[in-house]
């Protein structure tokens, strides 16, 4: 609230009120919301008077002494301020509609949101900061304007001209000078500014020759056309900087952010511009750079996707997260690089320097490391070379479980010996020349294929190719068979263009692997997918159905869960997948060579042909394949090592486990003779090979 005695002093004119004001210098004056309204105060002492949200509506103030004065929201409208010292006063928000500021000094005034109209009365030097301070001056020419004493705080003054302008006793505190030409504009020592803005405006206007500027933030800052010749801008930030026609030859640039800078012109001779960040930097034709920068420029902006770039220095160059793919990196000087997130994939790294201050990712200091030292017994399990360009890498004896080579260059590698079990590969991985006598399937060097001798030229590489036709479904706690196939038929379906086909199904322990396989161009992710939610949502029909039938028999529910695990348990089993098959129309499948990786690589055994008759046995499908399944499993016990030779032979010797197996393919189809012998490893047509030969 207002102080009463004050107001009504103050309405006895400014003559008794100015007469009060010198004895009482120290009093404060309050008169928060007083109604002044239409009052005569020309020429009274009201500064550093609190007059916020006061009705001085009409109010003559001409000549009157407002220096400091709070009018935050005060009512002036229509009130006449005909030279008025309005200096430093706070007007913020405060109604000036149709009120007469001719010739009045508002100079440090704060004018944000104070309201002027069209019959507001005021000179063209404070309109345009009313403006200024409202609306922002973004872009505009100020060029030479007087705007000496003006509250520009917090002004946005960004890409604004202000060459020649007059800045003195200003307060531009916060003001946004980004991009802003401070040219030849005039501050004094009272000038409010910040820190930042006043070395750039010092620079435009003196220069930087030889100047220490290191790690200075010269970020948004307009340089242009200004001598920064062999100045020190190691670490600098002049990102977004405008340096267009600027000299910087000799300048030191080393990590200095150049990222968005504009470079259009500049003379950059001889400067360094080691580990610079070069990032959508600007440069036109008449910019002055060395080969070196100018190329690590390219190189960042737009890339060297399979360039050229054997033998090159690019030591100390900023190269982070470049596009270097499929590059020439041979020979190239990469010492003191950076990098970081590079994208190195396909890149040749042969006799490429790097430093112990080159920044490389983990991944692509491997990659080198192979390349140029060798992988010879190295233990690469679970490594992501996905992409690596690890062509004629010696790899002999290595260990590359579960290693990622998807998409990886492996051109003339040397396989030998390395153990391949769970690793990545894919259609991209190249594998053309591979040196390959044999390798292993399982780690601490087991399951060796071939199982003896080695691999004949090109067997290696043509057993990898058809296994990438493939896809493994791992079932980890046992199948339930009838789910399985029924969702199978759906899975062929969804993908009728691939020809989705069972290869081979694998029992391991309690797993199970069923391979299917796929055309090349068949997406294998997504129908691995689509596979497992197909058997999901089929285990849960046929759960949901066992469970009902229960109750319907008046089963508990727990009573009806072990019904349903013992069921599950009995699905699991191999025999029942013979008899779900035997009850099923026969599913037409595209049957090829097994995977297991190389798993079925033939031994070369030599063979002769017998032809042995036996009378037709009369059996079921399930009783033919349970006799079959119960005698490979002597056989296997017989002679693990070689279950191979040892089957063929008994199907050369033995007619009547010869006609089983006929009997089995005829009533069961391939899929049966697949369940039966996956487990130990012998492909299915090898087998039909045996029996048609037999046969004929």
């Amino acid at each position: 609230m207002a102080n009463q005695e004050q107001v009504d002093l103050l309405k006895q004119g400014a003559e008794a009120w100015n007469q009060w004001r010198e004895k009482n210098t120290g009093e404060s004056i309050y008169l928060w919301g007083a109604d002044l309204g239409g009052a005569n105060l020309s020429g009274a002492d009201l500064g550093g008077a609190t007059l916020s949200g006061a009705n001085l509506w009409d109010a003559n103030l001409t000549y009157a002494d407002l220096r400091g004065a709070t009018l935050i929201y005060a009512d002036l409208r229509g009130a006449t301020l005909i030279g008025a010292a309005l200096i430093g006063a706070a007007l913020i928000g405060a109604a000036l509609n149709g009120a007469n500021l001719s010739d009045a000094d508002l100079s440090g005034a704060d004018l944000r949101n104070t309201k002027i109209s069209a019959a507001t009365k005021i000179d063209a030097k404070w309109k345009l900061v009313h403006e200024l301070v409202n609306k922002g001056g973004e872009g505009k020419d100020l060029s030479g304007t007087d705007l000496s004493g003006a509250n520009l705080s917090d002004a946005d003054l960004s890409d604004a001209d202000l060459s020649g302008a007059d800045l003195s006793d200003a307060d531009l505190s916060d003001a946004d000078l980004r991009n802003t030409n401070l040219r030849n504009t005039k501050i004094s020592a009272e000038t409010k500014i910040d820190a930042k803005w006043k070395l750039v405006h010092e620079l435009v206007n003196k220069g930087g020759e030889g100047k220490d500027l290191s790690s200075t933030d010269l970020s948004d800052a307009n340089l242009s056309g200004t001598d920064l010749s062999d100045a020190n801008l190691s670490g600098t930030d002049l990102s977004d900087a405008n340096l267009s026609g600027a000299d910087l030859s000799d300048a030191d640039l080393s990590g200095t952010d150049l990222s968005d800078t504009n470079l259009s012109g500049t003379d950059l001779s001889d400067a360094d511009l080691s580990d610079a960040d070069l990032r959508n930097t600007k440069i036109s034709a008449e910019t002055k750079i060395d080969a070196k920068w100018k190329l690590v420029h390219e190189l960042v902006n737009k890339g060297g996707e399979g360039k050229d770039l054997s033998g090159t220095d690019l030591s100390g160059a900023d190269l982070s997260g470049a596009d270097l793919s499929d590059a020439d990196l041979s020979g190239a000087d990469l010492s003191d690089a950076n990098l970081s997130d590079a994208d190195l994939s396909g890149a040749d790294l042969r006799n490429t320097k790097i430093s112990a201050e080159t920044k490389i990712d983990a991944k692509w200091k491997l990659v080198h490391e192979l390349v140029n030292k060798g992988g010879e017994g190295k233990d690469l399990s679970g490594t992501d070379l996905n992409d690596a360009n690890l062509s004629g890498v010696n790899l002999r004896n290595s260990n590359l479980y579960r290693a990622n080579f998807l998409g990886s260059k492996l051109q003339n590698a040397i396989l030998t010996g390395a153990c391949i079990q769970d690793w990545s590969i894919n259609s991209k991985t190249g594998f053309e020349g591979v040196v390959c006598d044999y390798i292993y399937l399982k780690v601490n060097q087991e399951e060796r294929r071939p199982f003896q001798g080695n691999f004949c030229p090109g067997e290696f590489v043509a057993l990898v190719q058809k296994s990438l036709e493939t896809i493994d479904l791992i079932f980890v706690d046992g199948i339930d068979w009838q789910a399985f196939f029924q969702s199978f038929q759906l899975l062929r379906s969804k993908f009728n263009e691939y020809e989705v086909g069972i290869q081979a199904i694998e029992k391991k322990g309690a797993a199970f692997v069923v391979r299917l396989e796929a055309p090349p161009e068949a997406n294998k992710s997504a129908i691995e997918t689509k596979a497992k939610e197909l058997y999901g949502k089929q285990l849960k029909v046929l759960e949901e159905q066992f469970i009902e039938k229960m109750k319907l028999q008046g089963a508990t529910l727990d009573l009806a869960k072990e019904s349903l695990a013992f069921e599950r348990q009995k699905n699991a089993q191999l025999l029942s997948m013979v008899q779900t098959m035997a009850n099923k129309d026969k599913v037409t499948q595209n049957i090829n060579a097994p995977v297991g990786n190389v798993a079925g690589v033939n031994e070369g055994i030599q063979q002769t042909t017998q032809h042995n008759y036996a009378p037709e046995i009369k059996q079921t499908p399930a009783e033919s394949a349970k006799e079959i399944q119960d005698l490979l499993s002597q056989l296997q016990k017989t002679n693990p090592t070689d279950i191979q030779t040892v089957v063929e032979q008994r199907i050369k010797i033995d007619p009547t486990f010869r006609q089983r197996l006929q009997n089995a393919l005829k009533e069961g189809g391939v899929e049966t003779l697949k369940v039966l012998f996956a487990p130990i490893g012998i492909p299915i047509e090898t087998v039909r090979g045996w029996i048609d030969a037999e046969g004929s």
